[in-house]
C-alpha cells in the first residue's frame, strides 16, 4: 500500500468511501463534498496513512475524545 494513496473518509462514521459513489454523489457532481453512503454524512478526502489521525482529530474538534 503506497503512502500517497487517497481515499474518501466519512467524517460521521469513518468508513471509506469508493471513488465511484463519491464520483456518482449529486453533492460531488453539483461540486460540494459528497455524503456517505451508509449514514450520509461529509466525505473528506485524505491519505490512507492518516485516517486514523484525522478521524481523532475530527473526534477531538467536535468534544467527543
Amino acid at each position: 500500500m503506497p503512502n500517497d494513496d487517497v481515499i474518501g473518509l466519512c467524517s460521521d462514521c469513518g468508513t471509506e468511501q469508493s471513488e465511484r459513489s463519491m464520483f456518482a454523489s449529486p453533492f460531488a457532481q453539483a461540486g460540494k463534498p459528497p455524503v456517505c453512503k451508509y449514514c450520509s454524512g461529509v466525505v473528506i478526502v485524505c491519505y490512507r496513512k492518516d485516517k486514523q489521525k484525522v478521524l481523532d482529530d475530527i473526534k477531538r474538534q467536535r468534544g467527543i475524545q
